[in-house]
Order: structure tokens, then sequence, then C-alpha cells
């Protein structure tokens, strides 16, 4: 948020396998708040919608309607792409950060690449136009993440995963987070999660909630 205060989804700690994917995220909005992006986008938003209030005068006394509406889809690609830039920004930031404190970069392309795969799951998943969507397409940020990260990584003693870590500190809160994903009855998506706990070792935490809940 602006103010600087964040708020953790169980769906998150569910799907990250280690301290250093965790800290990806988190990393990743720090960055948008150490950058001020919430207040550029306010004043971004503010001028756009100046400038498009006089073309629409423009195009209404003209007798042109079209122009109108032709300008109001120009404005939102014109902010989509401004939001795109952010969460490149952030990205790279954020990247730079988890380097910094010791964890592995390449932890934040293995995040996207489990959100690629539910996304391909689920057959209801949104996939907005490219002019009009607010981030980069998700295997465009992976593989940006994947190349800044062999750039930028230390050697291999220096960075971390904090994986048993991460185990011994959510072990005993993943059933009650795997309960509350079953109850989003997305199945196409919570079976790509099962798949990532299992492949990760965390497979055991599946025995711990009643097949009768899928």
């Amino acid at each position: 948020a602006p103010n600087g205060m964040m708020v953790v989804w169980t769906g998150l700690r569910l799907r990250v396998n280690n301290e250093a994917e965790l800290a990806a995220v988190l990393g990743h909005e720090v960055a948008h708040y150490t950058l001020r992006h919430s207040l550029a986008r306010m004043q971004r938003l503010e001028s756009t919608l100046n400038v498009l209030s006089v073309v629409q005068l423009g195009t209404l006394f003209g007798a042109v309607p079209l122009a109108g509406d032709l300008s109001v889809l120009a404005a939102q690609g014109y902010l989509a792409a401004f939001t795109r830039d952010q969460e490149a920004q952030a990205d790279e930031h954020g990247l730079r950060m988890l380097n910094d404190a010791g964890w592995q970069p390449k932890a934040a392309a293995a995040i996207w690449d489990g959100m690629i795969a539910e996304r391909d799951a689920d057959p209801d998943a949104h996939r907005p136009p490219a002019f009009f969507a607010s981030h980069p397409a998700e295997a465009d940020r992976a593989a940006a993440l994947r190349t800044l990260a062999a750039v930028i990584e230390r050697p291999a003693a220096g960075n971390e995963l904090g994986t048993d870590r991460f185990v011994a500190a959510t072990a005993a809160h993943r059933g009650a987070w795997l309960r509350a994903e079953l109850a989003q009855r997305r199945p196409e998506r919570t079976l790509v999660v099962l798949g990532r706990l299992r492949a990760s070792g965390h497979g055991s935490v599946i025995n711990v909630v009643s097949v009768g809940a899928f």
C-alpha cells in the first residue's frame, strides 16, 4: 500500500517452497513502495484524465464521437504501458535486493513458472490483450528475471534458498492453507499446486487433508 503496509495471503505461502521465493515476492512489493510507484500512478492518472477530458470535449463539439472513443482506448493503453514499465522496474529492483540480502535470485523466476503453470491449466483464466495489460506477460517476466539472476548472482556459497527453515516454520499451517485452497473450487489450479508441493518434497502435507474436500 502507499503507506508501506503489506498484506501477505496464505495462498502465496502455500505456493512458495522456500524463504527465497517468499522474499522474491516481498522484495518486488517493497520495490514498488521504495520507488514510489503508487504516487507516480496517481499523478499519471490525473494528468491523463485531464488531457482526455479536453480531447473528449473537442470531439463532442466537433461532432466526431468515434474520435472520442478512440481517445479513451488510447488513454487506457497509455496507462497500461506505464504500469507495465513500473512492474518491470520493481522486478529488477526487487531481484537486486533479494541478491544483496543473500538469497538465490533464481527463486524469483521459479515463482512465475508456477503461476504460468496454474494459468495454463485453468480454462477460465483471463488473458487481457497485451495493449491493455497492466502487467508484462508472465513468460516474459520469468525470462527477464532468469537472465538478470544469472548476471548478478553471487557465488553459490553466498546465496541461500532457506528451504529447511521455511518448511519448519510453515509445516503446522500448510494443512489449513491447503483446505482453504480447496475451498476456492478451482481444481485445475489446485492440482498444479499439489504437484509443486509433491515435487518440492512437501507432499506429506497432502496427507493431512481429507480426500473428501476435493
